[in-house]
């Protein structure tokens, strides 16, 4: 049984549909993630206002396993299609054209993964997508990616911006960000430090950051982190030298509802994407589970 068990961890990927496969996660998922799907089931049977306002989760999830993304469009994207290259020790892809650098030690079957939820998240009908506000002609003259990870944000914009300001804290990310922006380096500032309310050695403020610069686009994804960022950005939102700010609100349910009343009171229009996420790996993830995942705010003209 071990062995037969071994050989369907290897071989699934390649004989067995990615609908089918989420189909028998529902009963092969591990407790926890068996446990928050039968959580946010039990809410939106007892919520049916809430549940008929979601018709696409709700039906996801009495059919498949608990996922961030429960929409169908998820299917769409294999793992298996991603190839894999190396250069210096490093893995890479090619998105858009462009080399996308992965960290060091990540496996060819890691780096596949990673990319496809990357795809997945910044599909058109995900919560999390950028790029539904932003035209894909339009020039920037200044970008700033607070939380750049892999840096798929940046690069998905590089040709239309004169200036890119990287900001990551993870050390294991920053060579593949210095390989992947290597052909743009005249243009481009990666800073390892936490952005916060204070300058040091290992902080720096958004105020700081920006410098009186005049910023085109904001992205800020630091993983529930947001208030001391915000407390460290009053000087530049008040100057209002930022035009738009992508912020991810889906690390806590209260998110949405605190950052727009925010951003709307230093002269923000908002929108969102519709669609919701289940960030249920999330250490504040209650009820009522399902969040928006992205707000788009830019300044009132």
């Amino acid at each position: 049984m071990e062995k037969l068990i071994l050989l369907w961890k290897r071989f699934k990927n390649i004989f067995i549909s990615t609908r089918v496969k989420s189909r028998i996660a529902k009963y092969t998922a591990s407790n926890f993630e068996k446990n928050a799907r039968i959580k946010v089931l039990n809410y939106l049977e007892s919520n049916k206002e809430f549940a008929n306002s979601n018709p696409e989760v709700f039906n996801f999830l009495k059919s498949y396993n608990i996922h961030i993304f429960p929409y169908d469009f998820i299917f769409k994207y294999n793992p298996l299609n991603i190839k894999v290259f190396h250069e210096d020790g490093l893995p890479y892809v090619y998105f858009d054209s462009k080399k996308l650098f992965f960290r060091k030690g990540m496996s060819n079957y890691q780096v596949m993964n990673a990319m496809n939820n990357l795809l997945i998240e910044q599909d058109q009908s995900s919560a999390h997508c950028y790029f539904n506000f932003i035209p894909s002609d339009s020039k920037k003259k200044c970008i700033v990616d607070i939380g750049a990870a892999e840096g798929i944000f940046a690069l998905k914009l590089i040709d239309q911006v004169d200036e890119c300001i990287l900001v990551e804290t993870e050390q294991s990310w920053l060579t593949a960000l210095e390989h992947t922006f290597r052909p743009y380096a005249d243009k481009v500032t990666i800073c390892n430090k936490f952005v916060s309310d204070v300058n040091d050695d290992h902080h720096i403020s958004m105020d700081n950051l920006i410098q009186d610069k005049r910023v085109d686009i904001v992205k800020i994804d630091v993983d529930g982190n947001e208030y001391k960022l915000f407390q460290g950005f009053e000087g530049e939102l008040k100057r209002k030298s930022v035009g738009q700010i992508l912020l991810c609100v889906y690390h806590d349910v209260d998110d949405y509802e605190t950052y727009t009343s925010l951003l709307h009171s230093y002269g923000y229009n908002l929108s969102k994407n519709e669609s919701k996420m289940i960030f249920y790996y999330g250490e504040n993830w209650r009820a009522p589970y399902l969040t928006y995942g992205v707000i788009n705010a830019k300044l009132r003209t």
